[in-house]
């Protein structure tokens, strides 16, 4: 069972490493700005090539790795992140080439205007707040089920079972709910959290077709808001079964491993089918096509992926590499969230 999942993990990283070119703006490949006409470039597209070519050469080596190692949980953990560092460096050579070339292509910027609609964030960007009732339901239902079960408990129970293996964690029963029970309510209110980025991130629209742009930012992020809520749902209620596994009332933990595998890869897989369908910012919707480049700020952009720019007050901005949004490095705020996260992580594993 585990390594079928864990050879399925690395078939998503795969598939979502390889679809980055393809969901990224029109004026955006590896991370560097281009003219939108720019994109069936033969020059561009070999680099491309080159990189599809690199990235299931590696996709390939560490499945293969997978099947013939196997091993615990700790084997996956090391093979997964040399995988990340293998990705990283084929898209640093993606990365350098294209910037080779725009340089040698001398790429002009046009003279035209960046253009903000004061009414962007007052449009449908995200689900309604009142959709975040269903996450309170089974919060709700979640404590209910622990406190109405709690005297009938063992004194320790299950909060981690390998499905293959049989080696179970223990946690006496007061602190193991509590660490469930919250770490439900973080994982469903970061769910919420990425909704409040969906609404207040960056505009980016194209000016030679402010409309056409509006409409296809708008439609991508409702879509996206859409599609994380289900996300967010299927991980609060995945997570209450776990509690059920805990406390024995869901006695196969391959039923949990299996519900859980299902409900999360379901909105997964709709996000990364729309991604490829409508690319970042909803670029893909517009039949936009320009010879100079529209607003170049690559010098603001770390290897194409890291956004530092001290004049610039927005948190939030669209990401060049990937679907999404990221943060820029040069706000406190951004580094406020990091120093959060990390200090939620460190918490957990001192707690477990």
């Amino acid at each position: 069972m585990n390594t079928i999942l864990y050879m399925f993990i690395h078939l998503i990283m795969l598939v979502s490493f390889i679809i980055v070119p393809r969901i990224s703006r029109q004026d955006i490949e590896f991370g560097v700005t281009i003219p939108s006409s720019a994109k069936s470039d033969p020059a561009v597209l070999a680099i491309r090539k080159r990189f599809y070519l690199l990235a299931c050469i590696v996709g390939v080596v560490v499945i293969g790795f997978q099947i013939l190692i196997k091993g615990p949980e700790t084997t996956f953990m090391l093979i997964l992140m040399t995988s990340l560092v293998a990705y990283v460096l084929v898209y640093m050579i993606a990365y350098n080439q294209m910037k080779d070339l725009k340089k040698k292509a001398e790429w002009t910027i046009s003279d035209q205007k960046v253009h903000v609609d004061m009414m962007f964030r007052k449009r449908k960007l995200t689900v309604s707040s009142k959709w975040y009732l269903s996450y309170f339901f089974i919060v709700l239902i979640t404590i209910g089920t622990a406190v109405y079960s709690f005297n009938g408990l063992p004194e320790n129970i299950v909060i981690q079972m390998n499905a293959a293996s049989g080696e179970m964690q223990l946690m006496e029963k007061g602190k193991a709910l509590v660490f469930l029970i919250c770490m439900q309510i973080f994982v469903m209110g970061l769910m919420i959290f990425v909704q409040h980025i969906i609404k207040q991130a960056k505009q980016s629209l194209n000016a030679e077709n402010i409309e056409a742009s509006i409409r296809s930012n708008v439609n991508f992020r409702y879509i996206t808001s859409v599609i994380i809520f289900f996300l967010g749902l299927a991980i609060g209620i995945t997570m209450y079964m776990s509690l059920l596994f805990s406390m024995g009332i869901i006695k196969n933990v391959s039923v949990v491993v299996i519900t859980t595998f299902v409900l999360t890869f379901m909105p997964t897989f709709v996000l990364i089918v729309y991604s490829v369908k409508l690319g970042q910012d909803g670029s893909r919707l517009m039949d936009v096509k320009s010879d100079q480049i529209q607003v170049d700020d690559d010098i603001y952009w770390k290897f194409g992926m890291f956004y530092y720019n001290s004049n610039d007050p927005s948190v939030f901005v669209g990401k060049r590499v990937g679907l999404g949004w990221t943060v820029n490095f040069a706000r406190w705020q951004s580094w406020a969230m990091l120093g959060i996260l990390v200090v939620i992580i460190v918490a957990t594993f001192y707690f477990v």
